[in-house]
């Protein structure tokens, strides 16, 4: 058409979906080449979340079911998501106690699938916390009491326990020091604005006495989300600061 702009024009209705591409990708690279996944059935590990699932979202149950898009990455990229994994799998994995580790592995035979050494996982598990709670007195374990390895066993649960089954957006990666920047997205605080909360977003602490400016934004707020707002906490880090918010408007002022 003459005015330069034919190559940066896209034809929406061409594109395929790019969770499909993603999936197809890495399905690629990790099968050499091959891509033989798509013949592959989804194999059910706990029908119990499952159960959970198609009640909390119908659609989302028949997504995962037919076939889930998600897969892994080498390294956490913007716009993912982190998952934290349940404590059998950290267990599974970990190197920090041995003796657990050791003893999960003779239980698992070489290759064998998942449902089966993650069940075995969850007894070792079962079976340590219960040595644990052996110790306690009046609801309280004495850490002096219990062995080294029983000790790193219950921080890893305390841990886990602090941050069960959190999904993470992953918003901002600092490429230099290999670390990331996540907001929990699965941990809800409120659905509806109150005064007292949109000051809490706006100014990140409860103060006593409202600048003018603070009114003004409060009501500005107050008009555009307070029927229809949900609020999340966030994750444990930078709680006394201003809340992000998250869209998807890449052309809004301040946006990043």
């Amino acid at each position: 058409d003459g005015d330069g702009d034919g190559d940066d024009y896209i034809d929406a209705d061409k594109l395929v979906d790019w969770r499909e591409f993603r999936m197809n990708l890495a399905r690629t690279v990790t099968s050499s080449g091959k891509n033989n996944w798509s013949s592959q059935k989804k194999k059910s590990i706990s029908k119990e979340n499952e159960v959970l699932l198609r009640i909390q979202s119908e659609s989302l149950a028949e997504e995962c079911m037919a076939g889930v898009w998600a897969h892994e990455v080498s390294h956490p990229e913007v716009g993912g998501l982190v998952i934290r994994m349940p404590l059998e799998v950290e267990v599974y994995r970990s190197k920090k106690i041995p003796s657990a580790g050791e003893e999960l592995r003779n239980f698992i035979k070489k290759g064998e699938k998942v449902e089966l050494w993650y069940r075995k996982a969850h007894t070792l598990c079962e079976k340590e916390i219960q040595k644990i709670t052996a110790y306690a007195e009046n609801g309280q374990i004495d850490a002096s009491k219990i062995s080294e390895v029983s000790n790193e066993f219950l921080q890893m649960y305390l841990d886990n326990q602090e941050t069960w089954q959190e999904v993470c957006l992953v918003v901002d990666r600092n490429n230099s020091g290999g670390t990331a920047s996540a907001l929990v997205l699965n941990r809800p605080m409120a659905y509806k604005l109150t005064e007292n909360l949109g000051l809490l977003i706006l100014e990140g602490v409860l103060n006593d006495e409202k600048s003018p400016r603070s009114c003004v934004s409060v009501d500005m707020l107050m008009e555009a989300f307070g029927e229809e707002c949900a609020v999340y906490v966030g994750g444990p880090d930078a709680q006394g600061e201003s809340a992000t918010l998250l869209h998807g408007f890449k052309d809004l002022p301040g946006a990043v």
